[in-house]
């Protein structure tokens, strides 16, 4: 697994964020379908929460080296609310204000930190680095790259009325890949929502005129591997009639983001689309016809979110039982895994163990796991069932912790539909 971040006690809040995940096992990869089969499609999931009446879920914020803890004030469950709903320059505002009124402790350090997520989500670097002497030390290479990125050509995104529609196709590993535009030189680069910045490789920016800036900084990885990043700003990067101009992105070593594929195959890629773009469009990737739609945001009046941002894309999700669950959605990942907080949900019980190799950035690790033999969710609209799913070491890369990551093995079975300013993901099952 490739992961720029750090294990939740020493947890980096950062929006350079990438994940990749290669699993190479002996075991059978982990498998995913969707019941019922042949009755009619469920109905969306719906969260378990109503933005409009402002009531929260459960959520937990994980400030950096902090335990988990709930939102300690009504100023900070607003701001929270804001962000549930996509309102992040309202957040941002709520945040600054309450980070000024604050006395030191662990809602200060949450408050500083969750404005700073927000404001680099935002593009915001000068409001960003004013607060930086607030945040926690898991923002350090944040402000390195908010100080390439200030003062740079204001970022804008090109999107028409109509979707456009692309050819999709799947990389060795399953993740979701299309052919685009840098700066008028054609390269593959992978859709992940689990990349928070744009990525390219050295040779890729090479290759169309990008100069990375200096100076480096460095990210850890899950592989407990750091690597080195530059940032840069990409001039175009366009997707048919999509277009994205000034557009932060990260550079890494070729090396790096090159990983291990079927029958020991190494698998390189140009570079990644990160969530800094993909959170401006409508996307919708179907695997099974090779097709990519891309297009404006289409909020629909009375729906309620089941989609929302927290340092990462989030997914509410349910057990069987009916207790609640939140997902990472890294289409980046090639399969869906568990995490820490949820093995504590699932109670005192023996799981089997297996020695797993995880593929990630700066190198290959093997690892002794624990698997959850079978695992039933609501989540995107459907009931979904997989076998085999992995728990790993890592709890997760959001602001909150995360009971799991949802990988592109649901691509596999499904039409994934994705609308970050709606709050909406939908997963619409393949006919058998």
């Amino acid at each position: 697994m490739v992961c720029l971040g750090t294990q939740l006690n020493q947890l980096k809040l950062v929006s350079l964020i990438i994940v990749l995940v290669s699993i190479l096992s002996a075991c059978v990869p982990p498998r995913l379908e969707i019941q019922p089969p042949n009755g009619p499609p469920d109905p969306p999931t719906e969260p378990d929460f109503d933005l409009s009446g402002r009531q929260l879920p459960e959520l937990l914020l994980a400030p950096a080296g902090s335990s988990p803890a709930h939102p300690a004030s009504a100023a900070l469950s607003d701001a929270l609310a804001d962000m549930l709903g996509g309102d992040y320059a309202a957040a941002a505002d709520r945040l600054a204000d309450l980070l000024n009124r604050l006395e030191p402790g662990d809602e200060r350090r949450v408050t500083a930190d969750l404005l700073g997520e927000t404001l680099f989500l935002l593009g915001d670097w000068d409001r960003f680095l004013h607060y930086a002497q607030y945040y926690s030390a898991g923002l350090y290479d944040d402000r390195v790259l908010a100080q390439t990125f200030m003062g740079q050509a204001p970022f804008r995104a090109v999107i028409p009325t109509e979707s456009v529609t692309l050819p999709l196709n799947a990389s060795p590993i399953g993740t979701p890949a299309l052919l685009v535009s840098v700066n008028g030189r054609n390269s593959r680069f992978w859709l992940d929502t689990g990349a928070g910045l744009t990525v390219l490789t050295e040779s890729t920016a090479r290759r169309c005129g990008i100069v990375p800036a200096e100076p480096k900084t460095t990210a850890d990885t899950t592989t407990r591997h750091k690597v080195a990043v530059r940032g840069a700003i990409i001039r175009e990067l366009r997707a048919g009639g999509v277009v994205f101009r000034n557009l932060p992105a990260i550079v890494l070593s070729d090396r790096d983001l090159r990983l291990p594929g079927p029958l020991g195959h190494p698998v390189s890629l140009d570079g990644l689309i990160g969530w800094n773009a993909l959170r401006h469009l409508a996307v919708d990737l179907d695997l099974a016809t090779g097709c990519c739609r891309l297009g404006p945001s289409r909020p629909i009046t009375g729906s309620r979110r089941n989609l929302f941002w927290l340092g990462y894309p989030c997914a509410n999700a349910a057990m069987a039982d009916g207790r609640p669950l939140v997902f990472g959605l890294d289409t980046g990942a090639a399969a869906t895994s568990l995490r820490q907080p949820f093995l504590e949900k699932l109670g005192a019980r023996s799981l089997p163990r297996r020695r797993t190799k995880i593929a990630g950035a700066g190198g290959i690790e093997s690892r002794e796991v624990q698997f959850v033999p079978r695992l039933t969710v609501s989540l995107g609209g459907q009931t979904l069932i997989w076998r085999d799913l992995a728990i790993w070491p890592v709890s997760g890369y959001a602001l909150t912790p995360l009971d799991g990551v949802l990988g592109a093995d649901v691509l596999a079975v499904a039409r994934l539909e994705l609308d970050p300013g709606a709050g909406r993901l939908i997963l619409h099952p393949r006919l058998r």
